[in-house]
Order: structure tokens, then C-alpha cells, then sequence
């Protein structure tokens, strides 16, 4: 499906790293323009060690404005954590830096969020284990949802632009509101909870410290104290001084020299050089930069192509050894502060950076970590990092405060590297270039403590400066549940008691953060007895989001050839602006309605299909689901894939729009990666639930549902892995006797594109899908390979029913993503394997890739969908077509059998018998791929092994009695994997045909059986 020779979706977003915009304005980008409802879905990462992504985060707007993503500084914003059941993340100003493959099309990436943190939360389950209290995650890897008896997501609730949550913690159910007030001069988020059946003690995780000093603070008083929940506040930082006389000022702090490899100060000399005070060497040299006034004397200002170059700085070793980075930085954009590379950004580069308002380290190719606060406010700041090679561990400080940790593995540094400031590499970060002045920059062989960072900022004992405070509150009954706090070393817990029996509760816990002047103002309008809200009410379904119902054009193509086009047209231009890129659809009982999915996260209601096309009504029902690209309706129910679950859509209130959200299965292990696609979504006759699951692209695989198939259940309670081994398996196709269709597409591990049967427990060549123990050394072989040159990424299968499409009824057809064309493919059973190929039908080239079919229940025809997203040669946004059998003749190849004597072709329709005995007629080549790590495969002749494609001579071509067959007399038939038939022949009808059939023959047939039509 992706192909890194080609380029796909180029879209850069500049805006990601520019100051918000404000609420409602339009960047003409249109995954931030567009409205996409009270939440939405995706992967996403906050600052904090250990890699903080939420793979299933739900994103909620708890501002109330969702009329774009490009967010404010008004905006304010919580993401849950469906898997781990916790709140990862609050913060405002600002909404995220919205990078992925559905959104700005980029390869590789996630989402960061952009604005200034509320709270943070750690990578760990929400709530403790019932049984035991633990917050031990019990996963074997840190991937989909806790055990179910542990806690369990159920789904969400939409009531106007509220998002109720809906899980269980042991036996209690939980229903749970987020929301936010911006008071006091802070900034509070809430979470609101309503508790039933709780039978057992549960501990809640409220929010990380941070490393700030806990203080718990009795209300109304603020004295210290310890009492239950409700009565006591927890503080996180220090209070406010009371202001006293002026004192005379503390004598300069002393200078921190220990281990100090650079220091470069520039309040002498107006040169192109810097002198190092630190030492003989390390000179620095100036390209563009200018010195100007600095936090002190002279800084230097950079504009954004200016650099400054510590040529021997090479020497410096920052691969293997605890070392620090300090500077005073002024800038309103940000940039590259201190970095040592080459001319490139390579591996192992390292880099001291501001992006998109905070402090950020790269090691390159290994990842990145980022600070909490915002320094672009054109003000002086004092920043520094840490490095300690035990753990791995990164450390930021901004004013003498920490502000943020991480980790990365660093590795030896590179030959070559040196020392710049003011810019890393053309590449990365971006910006790359700082824009602004620098002051007082050093360097130091070692990691400095907290303390002494503190002094080079000039605030000796800053640890204990109070500019800003967390305070976290509790409101409940206290009737059935008797909470506590619970503090712990780095987090702040609440432990919730219940009354003998099952008891019921509702919980309001806040967390407001803003100035520690304020604290108390804020403190006082805490009301420990007020009552929480009773969720339960919006739990029945709200007035509609999107009233309007939009109504489209058919425009019936003409009946010139076997088929005709009808397009359907999709509202593009509609008044929320979705995408309307469509990954998936289907039929209610009726056949005039239908339910399509975008993979924006939308699913759309269809009115007015089947017969006599006319005008078509189209309402938006669902919004927010995570690059949905599968939906199947059951029973009138609209079941809906995403990357993160199975969702059932239920509408409460009868006014057609989604009210509940219901988690049918959760199971799937969904990382960050962009190409793990979870694709299609079907049924077999006995009810259970199919879909594929891409792996990941030029990586191996870390989750055993990477490049598979996957069952669910009926019911939905138990998931499968039914085989694996794909790359990019774009489409299903289940089959009445338990096997399976599916597609994958050429890259790593897979020399070409495939079509592939798929019986259960099989693997099918893509090494980097997930495997235990012994990895495979063969694969089993497709149906048939398919050379890029004639599909670069098929997608779906399904069968034509039977009495449809004239001779086509029962017969097999091949969507492709890629080229947006329709295949027949041709197949046989010879020693218990499928082979075959492929020959495109006579219809023309969609202008989106096509990704999925379904045949109607009412008139037979064939309905399609399709979007354009990644690497493909049709790059309209999306479509819905009809494709009507006009009965005309099809002059298709049915049957193709290889034997040991040739090749047997069996056509639709009766052919001109002179020239189809002609040997001119006809051209064939053969060759075969090599199965192995690189990206595809050259094409190999079976003669001699070298790159390139054995000519096949035909020796005869014979004719049938009833002009529907073709016998091709070949005399060194041999099995291959790859075959190209082209012939020109004239139907009998005079009708010209042109074609080719891409085919694989793993074994030849026994000839007397495929030529029964020449007897």
C-alpha cells in the first residue's frame, strides 16, 4: 500500500509550528479545518518520560468549540486513555500538532499535543487493580486493553458537546463527564463521575507530581491537615510568600565551573570567532550572526540562517557520558540552541532544540523528548538539559525549574560530527534555524544537579520559587463512598471506600493549576458540599449536532460497452467541512439506504439507492472514530472499524444521529505506527467478525496482530489471529468454506503485489509481521502475484453473485486502491493449490482509488467506494459509484488453466476463429521475484537467473468448436511466478479486445481435463 520510491501525499503542515490561530479561523488544511464534532480519535503524545503516547486516545474539546482543529488560545483539551482507562493529559492554548497519515500524510509520525500542560498522567492503568490495589500494568507488552476483569471500556455517550465515558473498574460501573473552567486566573479541569455497584475498595490515579513538593491543606483554613478527601485540598508546588520590606540583594551566586567543557560568552570582540573561556580550544565561528544586547552585555542574534560552528567540537564526546547544556535564549519562534550533527540530520546526531514553544532533545533516529512550558514569549529564559547515561535520562529546566523528563538509548557518537549552534540540518527540527538571541551558552562534562542549574539562572534555591501552583479538589456525597488521599513519590492517588453491600456514589475531582497569588482566591469558591452531577440523564440521547441533510446528483453513465458507470456524487463541499474520503460501506434490508464511513472518523447515512438513481440524501450520523476503513451492517445495526475497536452506533432518540457510541471489541493491540491499517470489516454466515491488520512498514512487527487477520466473536467477547504474515492486506473477502481472499501489496518481504487465499494458521511472506519462537524460513504462495506494473495496491475481493453480471455470476473480481481499475480473477485448483491471474474488466479508470464493493440486495448491481490518502495513481479524495452490466457482450477471459502442454483461455463471449488460430495473436513472458528484505524485487528469468523476462513462444493456437476457448500449444510449460499474457483478437460480433492477464502457476494440470472443450 505505501511505496517509499513514489511520492505520495506531500503535504507539509507549516502551521503545526506557528502560534495558534484564532477559534474558528481557516488554514485551508483541511484535517485542521475540519469539524470533527465533540471529540475525535488517534494516537497521541504528551511530555513525560518513558514515551507518553495515549494509542488510543479519545480527544476531547472540553472548551466547547469543535468548529475546527486548528485550535486557539482559548482552546482547552483532555485526552482518555481507552486502553489504560486514565485521563493521559490536559492542557490549553493550543489543541495538537496534528501529525499522521489520515491527517497531514505523513509517514512515520504521531500527534503531540500543543499548549501548556493542566496535568499530565503516566503511561500506567487509570485505576489499580481491584483484587490487590496494584498499578503494575499486567500486559505482556504495553498494548491494548487491560484484562476485562481489571476494568473495561464500554464506549461514550454524546449529549450536545458533552462526551460521557462509560467503563467498569472491577464489578463497579462508571460513567464519567470531563470539563473545564478557566477561573481564578487559572486554568481548572474536572472529571465528574457517577459510581454504581462498587463492591470494593478503588484507587484512582488523580495525577502525576512532577516532582513538586505535596502539601495537603485543609479546606477553608489552608492549614495543614489530613482528613478524608472531601475536606482536604492537595497542593502541588509552594504557596506564595506574603511580601515583605526590600531587603538588600543576595550577594551573586558562585559560578559552576566543575566539569565545564565550553562556555561561550559574547561580550568581547566583534569578530567572526568566539573564544571558548572555557579552554584553549573550542573556538567558535560565526556565519550571519550578529552580537547585540544580551541577558547580560552582549548575546548574539540569529535570524534563522545563521549559525554558529564549533569546528572541533567533533572531539567532544556526547555519546557515552553524562554532560549538560545551559544557555539564556530570547525568541518568539524557536530553533536549534546547541546540536552536534553532520551537514545532515544522521543517526546518532543529538540535538538541543525549541519547537513549537518548548524545549526538545533528538537523538537522530531514535526518537525525541519534549519540555512542558513556553519559552517563545520574546522574553529573556534561562534553559539548560541534563543527559545521564544511567537510564538513559534527559532532563529538562527552564528558569531554574524543572520542566520536564525523558529518555533515550544514545549510542556511540559519529566520525565527523561537530558542534553548531543556531542550527542543526536542513531536515530537522523544524525550525531548524533559531530565531532570536543566545547568551551565555555552555557546555559541561557532566550532569549538574538541580541546584546548581538553578544558580546559573541566577535564582539560587529556585526550587522553591512559587510563580505557579497545582491544587486538586474533591466534591462528593460522601454517602457511599469515603475517599482518601493517597500520595504517593511521583503521584497523587485517590482512594474511594465503599459502605457494606454495593455502593453508589457521584464524585467531582478537580485540578486547577495558576498563580500561587491566586490560591486562595481560587480555594475559596470550593464547595466541598456541592453535588455532582447525575450523568445518567444524558446517557438517553441529545438534540442533533448536524441537523442539515445534504442532497447529491446522480449522473447515470451511458450503456456503450457490458458495463456502464453511474456516479454517485459525495457532498465534498458540505458545511462542516469533513473529508469525505470513504474506506467503507454497506446496505440496510431495504437496499435504498446505506451507511458509509470516512476515514476522517465520519459515517454518513445514504438515502435514495437502488432502481432508478436520482437524487441522493445524505445526513452525518457518527463523527470522532480512529481512520475507520471498514463498516458492515447486521441485523439493521451499523458495526464500524477502526483502529482501535469495533463500534456499534446507536441512536437513542429516533432523530437518525449516533447518541451511543457502544464498544462491541476492543482487543485490537493498536500502536502509534502510521501503517498498521486495520482494514474491511465483514461477517460469515455464523455471525462472527473478520478484518486485516497491516504491519508495519520497514519495521518488525511488535504486537502479534501486526500483518494479520483477525476473528471477533459474535458476541465480541473473544479475538483471534486467524493467520498472518501481510504486509498491507487492503480488503476481505471470507469465504463459505472458512478460507479467505485478500490482497497485500509489493514492498519489504513482498517482491510484488499479491492476491492471496488464505486457509487458517498460514503465513504468507511478510517477515516482519509478528512471529513466536522459530521464524519461518518459506511462506505459502498466493493465488497469484501481481507485478506493480499492472496493480500497485489491489485492495478488496468479493464474489458476484450468482445471476448477476451475466457470465461473471460466481466468479471472483479484485478492487484495486491503486490504479482504481476492477479485475476478474481468473483461478484453478491444481494439487490442492489455487492459481491463477488477473485481466482487467472493459470499465473505465476510476479517479479515486477503490476500496470497497458491495453488490446490491435489490437490482445486482455492483456499488463502490473509495478515497485517496497514500501512495496510489488516482488522487480524487473520495467517491460512490454504481457499475450496472449493460448485458451486452463482456468479451472476457473466464477460465485460465495451465497444463503441461500450454495454456487453455475459456472466454465469455465466442471469438473470431481466424485470427484467435493465429500464433501472432498472441505474446507471453515469464519470470520470477526473489523473496527477500529489499523493497519488491527486480523480475528474474526462469532460464539463467538473471534480471530480466523469458519470451514463451507459441507453437499453435486451436480454437474450439463453439469459438469460447483457445488451446495454446506451449512446449517448455514449467511452473513460474509470474506470467504476462497479452493477445489482440476480434469477437465474433466483430468487437476488438485487447488484453493482458497477469498470472502465477505453482503446478501444472493435467491437460485432458482442460481441454474438454476441444474434444
Amino acid at each position: 500500500m505505501m511505496n517509499t520510491r513514489i511520492l505520495s501525499i506531500s503535504a507539509f503542515v507549516a502551521s503545526l509550528f506557528c502560534l495558534c490561530l484564532p477559534a474558528g479561523a481557516q488554514t485551508g488544511k483541511k484535517w485542521l479545518d475540519m469539524n470533527y464534532g465533540p471529540y475525535f480519535s488517534g494516537s497521541v503524545e504528551a511530555p513525560g518520560p518513558d514515551r507518553n503516547l495515549t494509542y488510543k486516545g479519545l480527544i476531547l474539546r472540553v472548551d466547547g468549540d469543535w468548529s475546527s482543529a486548528a485550535g486557539s488560545a482559548d482552546s482547552a483539551t483532555m485526552i482518555f486513555d481507552t486502553d489504560l482507562l486514565r485521563f493521559s493529559a490536559g492542557w490549553t492554548g493550543g489543541l495538537l500538532n496534528m501529525r499522521n497519515i489520515s491527517w497531514d500524510g505523513s509517514h512515520g509520525t504521531h500527534s503531540t499535543i500543543k499548549g501548556d500542560p493542566v496535568f499530565l498522567n503516566p503511561r500506567s492503568p487509570g485505576w489499580a487493580r481491584p483484587e490487590d490495589g496494584s498499578f503494575k500494568d499486567p500486559r505482556e507488552l504495553p498494548y491494548g486493553p487491560l484484562p476485562k476483569k481489571w476494568a473495561h471500556f464500554k464506549g461514550l455517550y454524546l449529549n450536545k458537546d458533552q462526551v460521557i465515558l462509560s467503563y467498569s473498574v472491577g464489578n463497579a460501573n462508571l460513567l464519567e463527564l470531563a470539563s473545564f473552567r478557566d477561573i481564578a486566573g487559572g486554568k481548572e479541569m474536572s472529571r465528574t463521575l457517577n459510581i454504581e455497584d462498587a463492591d470494593r475498595e478503588l484507587v484512582l490515579l488523580a495525577c502525576a507530581r512532577g516532582g513538586e513538593p505535596l502539601s495537603l491543606l485543609e479546606r477553608g483554613s489552608l492549614k495543614t491537615g489530613d482528613g478524608p478527601a472531601r475536606s482536604t485540598l492537595v497542593l502541588l508546588g509552594r504557596r506564595a510568600k506574603p511580601k515583605t520590606a526590600a531587603k538588600e540583594p543576595a550577594p551573586a551566586p558562585k559560578d559552576i565551573t566543575e566539569g565545564l567543557l565550553g562556555r561561550w560568552s559574547f561580550n568581547s570582540g566583534t569578530g567572526k570567532t568566539v573564544a571558548n573561556l572555557a579552554g584553549k580550544t573550542l573556538t567558535a565561528i560565526v556565519h550571519g550572526a550578529r552580537r547585540e544586547e544580551g541577558y547580560e552585555g552582549q548575546g548574539l542574534r540569529f535570524d534563522g540562517r545563521s549559525r554558529l560552528d564549533i569546528p572541533d567540537g567533533g572531539k567532544i564526546n556526547l555519546g557515552g557520558r553524562d554532560y549538560s547544556i545551559s544557555a539564556w535564549v530570547k525568541t518568539r519562534s524557536g530553533g536549534t540552541i546547541l546540536a552536534k550533527t553532520g551537514p545532515e540530520w544522521e543517526e546518532q546526531g543529538k540535538t538541543f532544540f525549541i519547537r513549537e514553544g518548548r524545549l526538545g532533545f533528538d537523538i537522530g533516529w531514535v526518537g525525541q523528548v519534549a519540555g512542558d512550558r513556553r519559552v517563545t514569549d520574546g522574553k529573556w529564559h534561562h534553559v539548560a538539559m541534563t543527559f545521564q547515561t544511567s537510564g538513559n535520562t534527559i532532563r529538562f529546566y527552564v528558569d531554574g525549574k524543572a520542566d520536564g523528563a525523558g529518555r533515550l538509548e544514545a549510542g556511540p557518537d559519529v566520525r565527523g560530527h561537530i558542534l553548531r549552534s543556531g542550527f542543526t540540518s536542513p531536515e530537522f527540527p523544524n525550525p531548524s534555524g533559531f530565531n532570536g538571541s543566545i547568551d551565555e551558552l555552555r557546555l559541561y562534562g557532566r550532569k549538574l544537579g538541580a541546584d546548581e542549574i538553578a544558580t546559573l539562572a541566577g535564582k539560587p534555591g529556585a526550587a522553591d520559587d512559587s510563580g505557579e501552583v497545582t491544587l486538586v479538589s474533591l466534591s462528593s456525597s460522601g454517602k457511599g463512598l469515603s475517599a482518601r488521599w493517597q500520595p504517593e513519590a511521583s503521584q497523587l492517588r485517590l482512594k474511594l471506600s465503599p459502605a457494606p453491600g454495593k455502593a453508589r456514589d457521584r464524585l467531582k475531582l478537580s485540578i486547577w493549576k495558576g498563580p500561587a497569588a491566586n490560591l486562595e482566591k481560587y480555594a475559596a469558591g470550593l464547595d466541598a458540599a456541592a453535588q455532582p452531577s447525575d450523568l445518567a440523564p444524558l446517557t438517553k440521547g441529545g438534540p442533533a449536532r448536524w441537523k442539515e441533510k445534504l442532497r447529491t446528483e446522480c449522473k447515470l453513465g451511458a450503456d456503450r460497452g457490458g458495463f456502464a458507470v453511474d456516479i454517485l456524487t459525495v457532498p465534498m463541499n458540505n458545511p462542516w467541512k469533513s473529508w469525505m474520503r470513504l474506506g467503507g460501506f454497506d446496505f440496510f434490508a431495504d437496499g435504498r439506504r446505506a451507511a458509509a464511513c470516512t476515514w476522517m472518523g465520519d459515517v454518513w447515512l445514504i438515502e435514495g439507492l437502488g432502481g432508478e438513481l436520482g437524487k441522493l440524501s445524505w445526513q452525518r450520523i457518527a463523527s470522532g472514530l480512529f481512520q475507520p476503513l471498514g463498516l458492515k451492517i447486521v441485523d439493521e445495526t451499523i458495526y464500524v472499524l477502526g483502529r482501535d475497536q469495533i463500534t456499534i452506533l446507536r441512536d437513542l432518540n429516533g432523530d437518525g444521529e449516533t447518541d451511543h457510541y457502544e464498544n462491541f471489541n476492543n482487543d485490537a493491540e493498536c500502536t502509534e505506527h502510521f501503517h498498521e491499517f486495520a482494514m474491511d470489516l465483514q461477517a460469515d454466515a455464523q455471525g462472527n467478525f473478520y478484518y486485516t491488520k497491516g504491519g508495519r512498514h520497514a519495521k518488525d512487527s511488535v504486537v502479534p496482530q501486526h500483518g494479520s487477520i483477525i476473528r471477533v466473536s459474535k458476541d465480541g467477547s473473544k479475538t483471534e489471529i486467524i493467520a498472518n504474515g501481510f504486509r498491507a492486506p487492503n480488503g476481505l473477502c471470507v469465504n463459505p468454506d472458512g478460507t479467505f481472499f485478500t490482497s497485500d501489496q509489493e514492498g519489504h518481504w513482498t517482491p510484488a503485489n499479491r492476491i492471496n487465499w488464505v486457509k487458517k494458521d498460514g503465513f504468507y511472506g511478510y517477515m516482519w509481521s509478528f512471529h513466536r519462537g522459530k521464524k519461518p524460513t518459506s511462506y505459502d504462495p498466493p493465488l497469484c502475484w501481481l507485478h506493480p506494473r499492472y496493480d500497485r495496491s489491489p485492495a478488496e475481493q468479493l464474489w458476484v453473485p450468482k445471476g448477476s453480471w451475466g457470465p461473471l455470476g460466481g466468479r471472483l473480481i479484485s478492487l484495486s486502491y491503486g490504479t482504481g481499475a476492477i479485475s476478474h480473477i481468473l483461478h484453478e485448483k491444481v494439487g490442492g493449490l489455487l492459481q491463477g491471474g488477473a485481466t482487467k474488466l472493459d470499465i473505465p479508470i476510476f479517479p479515486t482509488g477503490i476500496m470497497r464493493g458491495r453488490f446490491h440486495p435489490g437490482d445486482g448491481h455492483l456499488y463502490l467506494c473509495g478515497l485517496f490518502g497514500w501512495a496510489g495513481n488516482r488522487t480524487q479524495a473520495g467517491g460512490l459509484y454504481r457499475i450496472r452490466h449493460t448485458g451486452k457482450p463482456l468479451n472476457l477471459p473466464l477460465d485460465l488453466y495451465a497444463t503441461e502442454k500450454g495454456l487453455v483461455l475459456r472466454f465469455s463471449d465466442p471469438l473470431e476463429r481466424e485470427r484467435a488460430a493465429k500464433v501472432g495473436s498472441y505474446s507471453i513472458e515469464r519470470w520470477n521475484y526473489r523473496w527477500r528484505q529489499q523493497y519488491g524485487s527486480k523480475d528474474y528469468k526462469l532460464s539463467d537467473g538473471k534480471i530480466g523476462r523469458d519470451k514463451v513462444p507459441v507453437k499453435s493456437a486451436t480454437v474450439s468448436k463453439d469459438g469460447r476457448s483457445v488451446f495454446l500449444e506451449i512446449e517448455d510449460m514449467k511452473p513460474c511466478m509470474q506470467m504476462l499474457i497479452r493477445y489482440r483478437l476480434s469477437g465474433a460480433d466483430g468487437a476488438k479486445i485487447s488484453q493482458e492477464i497477469y498470472n502465477t502457476i505453482h503446478k501444472l494440470g493435467d491437460h485432458r481435463k482442460a481441454a474438454t472443450a476441444f474434444d
